[in-house]
């Protein structure tokens, strides 16, 4: 409550093993719930998005009966129903609260606490249709900006400037602070605060996330070649079946890795050797790929 937050959210938190506060939430959620707006770039989340939903949960509660409306943007149908689950579980049974993801059963402002997650171009269009938008105020919530601007939402995202008013409190969330993202910025937010980390609060540098389409039968040759360099770090490597998983491990081990196929009826105390640095690489058979 240290925070802000109202204890039954604090206790929500502390049941769900939120014992202290993160540096992104004593950063973030103080900020939020006095009104700024706020521009992240945090190359791996570190918590500024939970921040935001944190205080958007803590706002819509309080301000129910307000003409305000609150929205989280996605980049996706998918990603919308990843954000509901995300937001269920923090708000668990204990707070009263209507997490809408379908815009045909959003009508602002609400007599209850209620928070919709869209997609760009939906709320864009939902907007363009609405005549009510400049007598309510809008907390706004951008998830994963740089990839919605990705997907092609950069002209929507731009386009709310003609239906929102500057004054709306708009927090933008991104993995890199681009020239996209910032002329969103520019066209949303008024005098937005700044907050860019990386992991250990360094400056925030590009994370480069690369696959490469493998024919088959140079899979095994693939691997063998990149175990040259894995001797320093730990490895989690998914096969589809049994077989190869033990055949896998036994030619990783030629190469000196320590390298265990995971098996259902001993997988605990494999996991245990891999979390003490007994084990260095794990290889999971498709159907225990979950357990993981």
């Amino acid at each position: 409550t240290e925070l802000g937050l109202q204890q039954t959210l604090a206790t929500r938190l502390l049941n769900l093993g939120y014992i202290s506060p993160a540096s992104s939430h004593n950063k973030a959620i103080p900020a939020i719930l006095k009104g700024a707006s706020l521009l992240v770039g945090s190359p791996l989340g570190a918590g500024f998005t939970e921040s935001a939903m944190i205080s958007i949960i803590n706002l819509s509660t309080t301000q129910a009966q307000s003409s305000h409306a609150y929205i989280i943007l996605s980049a996706s149908e998918d990603h919308k129903h990843i954000y509901e689950q995300r937001l269920k579980l923090l708000v668990g049974d204990e707070i009263p609260m209507d997490i809408i993801t379908n815009l045909e059963r959003f009508i602002a402002p609400t007599t209850q606490a209620t928070i919709l997650i869209s997609t760009p171009q939906e709320f864009h269009n939902y907007l363009e249709q609405s005549s009510t938008n400049r007598e309510i105020s809008y907390t706004l919530l951008l998830t994963e900006t740089d990839e919605m601007v990705a997907r092609g939402a950069k002209p929507q995202l731009l386009a709310l400037s003609t239906y929102l008013s500057k004054t709306c409190q708009t927090i933008i969330c991104t993995s890199k602070i681009t020239k996209s993202v910032k002329a969103i910025s520019r066209s949303l937010q008024h005098k937005p605060k700044w907050f860019t980390l990386g992991p250990n609060n360094k400056e925030t540098e590009n994370i480069a996330h690369q696959a490469w389409p493998v024919p088959k039968t140079m899979k095994d040759q693939l691997l063998l070649k990149l175990s040259s360099k894995l001797h320093s770090t730990k490895v989690i490597i998914l096969v589809n079946g049994e077989k190869y998983a033990t055949k896998l491990a036994r030619r990783m081990r030629t190469r000196k890795l320590s390298a265990t196929a995971v098996r259902a009826v001993d997988e605990s105390e494999i996991y245990s050797r891999f979390e003490s640095n007994d084990i260095q690489m794990l290889i999971l058979p498709g159907k225990l790929n979950q357990s993981i």
